[in-house]
């Protein structure tokens, strides 16, 4: 592909012009393009198809479905074949549409037609670049930012021949095809990298990650039994500090030895019809090897958080990191150890691993494993695992999907026995500090990879912006003397428009 060369994107001042070629001139949007006033009152009687901004890709051209306007309750904008859908609702989402039929629209589309002066093919380039879109971003304002065509119509155009028009958008859509192959081979690998993961994860959980090392340490390793007799004295020993920390909470120090009688073991799970399990390793509920906790919100604790304190108080949205992999969350508020004591909140230890309770976080997945002590919201759900067992569990809850445990209503939730009656093979100690070795560093290198992936995904955007750049300055393609210049053209469009009693608006100096 043929180097267009130029910068990617512009922070430029609202007017910004730049040299253009012979037979080239600068109008606005609105010199060059009218605005359709059509509107259709709902019609269940209707046969038009309906395009709804969830309809036309973001940051880019493509229709993803359609409705029927009779279905609609609301007014629609009428389009034409050839008619372009700006959507005017986050300019920042560049929606973009060139119509191949006729049909209504949503009101947060702009409605912009073309002409034979102004070409369809061209003007949806000079929508999509990120020139335009900071232009339209710049005249908006609130928490669901739209922009109107009033706005955009004050857009400086650069106005080439209307041949050239054509000879550009054909250049660009040739350009665009060479990418846009790069971009889903690019998709691909990712997608590659992602079942990558999901299988070096598998292979953990079941054994065949290190089915080598295992043949090759078969005589030095924990039998089974004695691995479900020390984890459960594991979880006994984290109970009784866990009740310890609750009696000082509450200001209450316990005494002697009575209290540990409330001790409840696990239940022993049902293990009959799972799967044959390697040498050595066990079936184990996730209650047998740690505990599920759910988070706390105590009225007035808004009051009492810090911007720094004794301990970090998560919420859901503090898990806004990408990836499993991430080890610390980022918290915005604290809370004091006095203020703790006060409301009775308990502390989360190191290792645990926190994920959303309720709401539709829970369909983000979101996992985090906790670095330090901490405190977490109601919202909020915490695994603590024994600590014999906490890196291999992390390995089993990057695998495990939050959507296959929740409980299926339309406020989606976990509840207790959700996470606390799941199954985890087990396998022994030795063998987990092999497997979370092994998988560390696949995951390792699974991330550097996509990593990669995800920067010639950005290189790919920004040639597309060097494209438009280039072909809006003049450079994409060779300009013919012979063809009519664009002031000529430009000059027939207004007074084609004046004849039809439409007043162009007239181009800022």
């Amino acid at each position: 592909m043929e180097d267009v060369g130029g910068e990617t994107t512009h922070t430029e001042a609202r007017d910004e012009r730049w040299p253009l070629p012979e037979g080239w001139c600068w109008a606005t949007l609105g010199e060059g393009v009218p605005k359709p006033d059509a509107k259709l009152q709902p019609d269940p009687d209707s046969d038009l198809p309906f395009i709804g901004m969830d309809h036309v890709e973001e940051a880019g051209f493509r229709l993803l479905g359609q409705g029927k306007f009779a279905e609609m309750k609301s007014a629609a904008s009428h389009f034409r074949r050839g008619d372009i859908l700006y959507g005017r609702l986050r300019p920042y989402l560049n929606k973009v549409h060139l119509a191949r039929f006729e049909g209504a629209a949503s009101a947060e589309f702009i409605v912009l037609r073309s002409s034979d002066g102004i070409r369809a093919e061209f003007l949806k380039y000079i929508l999509h670049r990120q020139h335009f879109v900071n232009f339209a971003m710049e005249r908006v304002s609130g928490d669901r930012p739209r922009t109107n065509y009033q706005s955009i119509s004050e857009y400086p155009l650069p106005l080439p021949p209307a041949a050239e028009q054509a000879r550009i958008a054909e250049k660009i859509d040739a350009l665009f095809a060479q990418i846009e192959a790069g971009e889903a081979a690019l998709a691909e690998a990712r997608r590659n990298v992602a079942c990558y993961r999901k299988a070096v994860l598998k292979a953990a959980i079941t054994g065949a990650l290190t089915a080598d090392w295992r043949a090759e340490n078969a005589d030095t390793l924990e039998n089974g039994e004695a691995l479900r007799t020390r984890l459960l004295a594991e979880r006994r020993a984290a109970w009784e500090r866990d009740q310890i920390e609750k009696a000082k909470a509450k200001g209450k120090p316990l005494k002697g030895e009575a209290w540990k009688a409330k001790y409840k073991p696990p239940v022993e799970p049902e293990t009959e019809g799972l799967p044959e399990l390697p040498e050595g390793w066990i079936w184990a509920s996730l209650e047998q090897v740690g505990e599920v906790r759910s988070g706390q919100t105590p009225t007035g604790v808004a009051q009492l958080t810090k911007a720094r304190g004794d301990y970090p108080w998560f919420k859901v949205g503090s898990m806004t990191t990408p990836g499993n992999e991430v080890t610390m969350l980022q918290s915005e508020w604290w809370i004091d150890e006095t203020d703790r004591l006060k409301l009775g909140m308990h502390i989360v230890p190191p290792g645990a691993i926190v994920f959303p309770k309720r709401g539709g976080a829970i369909l983000t997945n979101k996992k985090r494993r906790i670095a330090r002590r901490c405190l977490i919201d109601l919202n909020v759900m915490a695994y603590c695992p024994t600590e014999s067992i906490r890196n291999y569990m992390w390995v089993y809850f990057q695998q495990l999907d939050l959507r296959t445990i929740y409980d299926g209503s339309n406020v989606p939730q976990i509840n207790y026995g959700d996470v606390a009656e799941l199954f985890i093979a087990v396998p022994p100690t030795e063998e987990q500090a092999e497997i979370v070795a092994r998988v560390d560093a696949a995951l390792e290198e699974a991330n550097r990879l996509d990593a990669q992936l995800g920067a010639q995904e950005g290189a790919s955007k920004a040639l597309r912006q060097s494209v438009l750049k280039a072909a809006f300055e003049g450079r994409l393609v060779p300009q013919d003397p012979n063809e009519e210049p664009a002031s000529k053209l430009l000059e027939r469009i207004k007074a084609e428009r004046t004849k039809a009693g439409k007043k162009p608006r007239k181009a800022r100096a």
